[in-house]
């Protein structure tokens, strides 16, 4: 949060672009805040109770892994919101603070959008923290990402990377910073949020039926 709030000090010499530049560094921060506390949280939940053993006591009990894999990614998914909703609050009292900016159904709207793509990703953090180290999580995490965000461009300068469009997410759905005003209508927002809906489970579903295959030692 103080991250976002002396974003005002940076912009000092942005003259009439200061309130823009604060919204897009602020968005900018939410988002990776998001995905790194989505990655802590999965690595602290479920990387070390698999390393510990923890999570076999947990399977020796009346607990299923389809019940512990939701159960986490609910648990995950909530801390997550929690913080993006103060990070929020945080850029719409910094940028209240700039006089003339009336911006809320901007903020709004923007970090619905974040906090869908972040959910999508939440989903690849909990399965890469069940099968994968910390390292090769990250990893992974970090290149969905950025593949997320640039298999458009990927695909129009090589044809053969067309299938990233079925198996990766488009993130790009969900960068208000490049759709602009065109996403604050709630037919879009509808639109995205059932495509995120809709990948999420089968994420979840996917990585449930290779956990419950999975043997421990």
């Amino acid at each position: 949060m103080g991250m976002i709030y002396f974003s005002k000090y940076i912009t000092l010499f942005t003259f009439d672009y200061k309130s823009s530049t604060i919204f897009e560094m602020g968005l900018s921060t939410i988002l990776l805040c998001g995905v790194w506390l989505a990655y802590s949280h999965s690595c602290l939940w479920i990387g070390s109770e698999m390393e510990s053993g923890a999570a076999y006591t947990l399977f020796s009990k009346p607990v299923s892994r389809r019940d512990y894999l939701f159960g986490k990614y609910g648990a995950i998914l909530l801390v997550v919101f929690i913080a993006l909703f103060f990070l929020s609050a945080c850029l719409w009292w910094t940028l209240l603070l700039l006089k003339g900016w009336g911006g809320e159904k901007t903020i709004l709207a923007s970090v619905g959008l974040i906090a869908l793509e972040v959910a999508i990703l939440s989903s690849f953090s909990v399965i890469f923290a069940i099968f994968f180290s910390p390292v090769v999580h990250l990893l992974l995490l970090f290149l969905i990402f950025i593949c997320g965000h640039i298999q458009f461009y990927l695909s129009r300068i090589w044809e053969g990377l067309g299938f990233l469009y079925i198996l990766l997410p488009d993130l790009e759905l969900y960068n208000p910073l490049f759709l602009r005003e065109s996403f604050l209508s709630w037919k879009y927002f509808i639109v995205v949020a059932c495509y995120a809906i809709f990948y999420i489970g089968f994420i979840l579903t996917i990585g449930w039926l290779i956990f419950r295959r999975k043997e421990f030692a």
